[in-house]
């Protein structure tokens, strides 16, 4: 690493050190001689001076000799930071056994847990006897909303629907899809015809001839069917 010679230069390291934050200790103290330097200067009359070369060289030293975890080798003398509380952070029972302590476990000393504390059985079966007096109501009542659901799902779809009527002599053309589903293609036509309304057989439902007056096999529903007009 060298020196800064420029106001820009100094900027780039204030920059990268920035991007090692987190790996440096301390480093708002470390960078804080070269931000009283950026604002003390300009890009015309900037002068590194005797702080930022003190600051600079122990940024040198710090990362010449990084701190690194390694394995302990055997007789290596290992120090251990102890941090002490004022109060107590918790609490555990212990009981000693043969010099040694021991954690007592709840189910070795029949200490009730939090579930078994707020339980009362004869409140529960009560309370329980009332809840289920009203199962039945509850069902009817989610079965009441579930066909309430259906019917405005029904009415909302029939009244978008057109309804479609023919008159007997109509000409008409019949969807190909239903009438020869095994043989259609994506280039097949999608209506063919013509054919003539021979009786009307129910609502929405007719009997076909052709042109001819020969009688078509079945009864069509309007749906498959699209007036013709000569």
């Amino acid at each position: 690493m060298k020196p800064s010679n420029s106001y820009k230069e100094v900027q780039k390291l204030i920059g990268c050190l920035a991007v090692l934050n987190r790996f440096i200790s301390k480093s708002g103290e470390r960078n804080l001689p070269f931000f009283k330097n950026l604002r003390r200067t300009s890009m015309e009359n900037f002068v590194w001076d005797e702080e930022c070369k003190v600051a600079f060289q122990e940024l040198k030293s710090y990362f010449g000799s990084p701190q690194l975890l390694s394995r302990p080798e055997p007789g290596e003398r290992l120090q251990v930071y102890l941090a002490i509380s004022d109060v107590a952070v918790k609490v555990m029972n212990r009981i000693m056994f043969k010099g040694i302590k021991n954690s007592i476990l709840q189910s070795e000393v029949g200490l009730p847990t939090d579930m078994r504390i707020g339980f009362e059985e004869e409140s529960n079966d009560q309370r329980l006897k009332e809840y289920l007096k009203f199962v039945d109501e509850l069902r009817d009542e989610a079965v009441y909303k579930t066909l309430k659901y259906k019917q405005l799902m029904a009415r909302s779809y029939n009244r978008r629907v057109k309804n479609c009527q023919f008159h007997s002599g109509d000409l008409v053309l019949r969807l190909c899809s239903a009438s020869q589903p095994k043989k259609q293609s994506k280039l097949s036509p999608k209506w063919e015809g013509h054919y003539r309304v021979k009786r009307i057989v129910g609502p929405s439902t007719y009997e076909l001839e052709d042109l001819d007056g020969k009688a078509v096999p079945r009864t069509w529903h309007a749906s498959k069917l699209c007036k013709c007009y000569e």
